[in-house]
């Protein structure tokens, strides 16, 4: 049965051209935005007070209250009413600067509901800021009083109460057609409201307990409807046959015996679980998660060295021009050893350095390029590419990984993250993924000391970094800003920090690396410190990830109040990683204890880290700056909503594995909605 397209119902069909533009502004274009544009709180006006109770409690409240007197003072020159009420506790005056011609409607005499904030100002009591309604209207659905008021984040220019006016409009007009994605089977033995009463409870709710319903009832939706779509895509991709074949045969023995270490064993898992993947006729699609300092580069360049094995090309993209070379000093020993040419390329190249590369991609003798986005251009022609490996995998737009994917025909993909993803956004964003985690780091990583430092606790902070220095060893210090900033005078700046320290410390070479220098310049710097040539290391989060120095162990962190927990795990990364115990040093600022630090200085679990990430802060820090192809979750809550989400995964496999077409009766409307790309649809059109 084919399903229509569904068209869009726009706002301009039944809005004045002035509500138009303010419900664009406020991103509502279709009645369906309208019908999904929720509050984001709402405020409890039914229970009715007393004056008493509202002067002792200081809370804004409702009230029942008779017009005893009207009188006027001058403001600024102007006749200024003012209403005299009273109720049985005690009396109150009604100063409506925002009101015009109050005394007519609110006549002497007559009882109204009156919610506001009452104060003593004068030795009276008080209200400027107030709402009212005569007895006979305060039941009226369109009343802001006597109920839970939605209340709704609105442009300039648009009240609550017109919002709420054209709210009902659309209701009144396309209640009666809201279909509803969820199978009738699952919202009954789930216990879930329908569709209808969903958006009517959140619009109009009865209570909070009702509220709470129709939110959960939405949760449940967007993750049914995201893991759907992810079960097709995922599907479409396994029909793909590429056309390039693997024989694992003897380089990855060959490789194991280039490495000066042990691979540890969930590195020798992972690579049998990509090893398999190469070995299907279909392209792998393949998320390797692994905490700081996990081995990630190594689990990569193995898969890398089975496609340069087998004659074709493996692509390894970064996401900075540091985190590239970085792992082009890695695998370039290794490549060298078994004879495989090996190539970077970045932005910074000039066109003579680029031109013998370029040349080596499109006829083939680079087998193993690493790179930025360099990598992607529209010059860069490669001859045969069958492997993609992408290394933090969320600092890429969907659209630059699909630039870089298009590079080959249908080539296997490797993407990779240094930070941990917690379980409940790998099941909701990554269904289409196979997931490999490395939860095991390589013997003799010493254990990360890491305390937070207030202000006093300085001095004795700077002991153990010259402790460390007159032992042999090296330090990070990072910074929030590369120059001082007046609109944050409580941050450090990075060239702050290093004439500081060029003065605390005038006996050692100190060094600054930031974004804004060249890559000739950053990699001057930065073999100077890998040479141990200089001593203090002053920088931005440049040297967030990637960066392997074992002979660095100690990490200041200035300002880390300005920093997420994710971040400053992968920064406390950079120690740690040689044979001596090292350190991590949170310099807190700020005025107050920090929740976060705290927690950051009690565990060094990368995974316990982002669960307790994503409860305060919730999936952005995690996924990085919002991509294209990332659905907005406008009720669910990924820390609050786990249980949902492990419902709602489940329920989605039994769909897709009883109807994975989604042709039966009870699947049309699901289907419906994922006709159009996950653009969750309300409508029967």
């Amino acid at each position: 049965m084919k399903i229509p397209e569904l068209t869009p119902i726009l706002i301009s069909k039944h809005y004045t051209d002035r509500q138009t533009f303010l419900l664009k502004k406020m991103g509502i274009e279709t009645i369906e935005d309208l019908m999904c544009y929720f509050p984001f709180r709402y405020e409890d006006r039914s229970k009715i007070s007393t004056l008493a109770d509202l002067i002792l409690s200081q809370e804004t409240g409702l009230i029942k209250a008779t017009v005893t007197a009207h009188e006027a003072f001058f403001w600024q020159n102007k006749r200024q009413s003012k209403i005299l009420i009273q109720d049985h506790s005690a009396g109150a005056e009604l100063v409506p600067f925002h009101i015009r011609a109050i005394d007519k409607m609110m006549p002497i005499g007559q009882e109204f509901y009156i919610y506001g904030k009452f104060e003593f100002r004068f030795n009276k009591i008080q209200s400027s800021n107030f709402e009212f309604e005569t007895l006979d209207k305060f039941s009226s659905p369109l009343s802001s009083l006597g109920k839970l008021l939605p209340i709704y984040r609105l442009t300039e220019g648009m009240r609550l109460k017109e919002f709420h006016k054209i709210l009902k409009k659309a209701f009144d007009l396309y209640e009666k057609d809201i279909i509803d994605p969820i199978p009738p089977y699952f919202i009954k033995s789930r216990n879930l409201l329908s569709k209808q009463e969903c958006l009517q409870q959140l619009h109009y709710p009865e209570n909070i307990a009702q509220t709470e319903k129709a939110r959960v009832r939405g949760a449940y939706e967007e993750f049914l409807c995201t893991r759907m779509a992810l079960e097709l895509k995922r599907e479409q991709e396994t029909k793909i046959l590429k056309n390039h074949t693997y024989d694992s045969s003897s380089i990855l023995e060959e490789f194991y015996k280039t490495l000066p270490f042990k691979m540890t064993g969930a590195q020798e898992r992972v690579i049998q679980e990509i090893s398999k993947d190469l070995s299907t006729p279909t392209s792998m699609h393949r998320l390797v998660q692994g905490d700081v300092g996990s081995g990630k580069t190594t689990v990569a360049l193995a898969a890398m060295l089975l496609a340069a094995h087998n004659g074709y090309q493996a692509a390894f993209l970064a996401p900075t021009e540091v985190l590239a070379f970085q792992h082009y000093k890695k695998i370039l020993p290794v490549a060298d050893l078994l004879q495989i040419p090996c190539a970077l390329l970045t932005g910074s190249f000039s066109a003579k350095n680029r031109k013998p590369i370029l040349e080596g991609i499109q006829k083939g003798t680079l087998p193993l390029i690493i790179g930025t986005h360099a990598l992607f251009q529209e010059e860069v022609l490669y001859h045969n590419l069958s492997l993609v490996v992408i290394d933090e995998q969320h600092k890429f737009g969907v659209e630059q990984r699909g630039m870089m994917i298009r590079k080959g025909e249908n080539p296997d993909i490797l993407v990779m993250t240094a930070t941990p993803i917690p379980r409940t956004i790998t099941l909701a964003l990554y269904g289409d993924l196979d997931i490999s985690i490395i939860d095991e780091l390589p013997a003799g990583r010493q254990q990360i000391i890491t305390k937070q430092i207030r202000k006093n606790q300085y001095p004795k902070m700077l002991e153990t970094l010259q402790r460390e220095i007159i032992a042999g060893r090296q330090v990070f210090i990072v910074c929030p800003l590369i120059e001082e900033s007046e609109k944050l005078e409580n941050l450090r700046s990075a060239e702050q920090v290093h004439q500081d320290y060029k003065k605390l410390f005038p006996q050692y070479n100190i060094s600054l690396i930031h974004g804004r220098m060249s890559q000739e310049e950053k990699d001057l710097i930065m073999k100077d410190f890998s040479d141990n040539k200089t001593q203090i290391l002053v920088a931005t989060t440049v040297i967030e990830v990637g960066i392997d120095i074992p002979n660095a162990t100690v990490i200041v962190v200035e300002n880390a109040e300005r920093f997420g927990l994710a971040q400053l795990h992968q920064l406390r990364g950079r120690v740690g990683r040689g044979s001596h115990k090292s350190y991590c040093f949170a310099v807190n600022q700020g005025y107050e204890a920090d929740q976060r630090l705290d927690i950051f200085c009690s565990t060094t679990d990368g995974f316990i880290i982002a669960e307790e990430d994503l409860k305060i802060r919730g999936p952005g820090e995690i996924l990085g700056t919002r991509q294209t192809g990332v659905p907005v979750f406008k009720l669910a809550n990924f820390a609050r909503d786990q249980h949902i989400l492990q419902t709602a995964t489940g329920d989605a496999q039994l769909i897709f594995s009883q109807d994975s077409h989604l042709n039966l009766p009870n699947h049309l409307s699901l289907k419906k909605f994922l006709s159009l790309d996950q653009e969750f649809r309300v409508f029967s059109g």
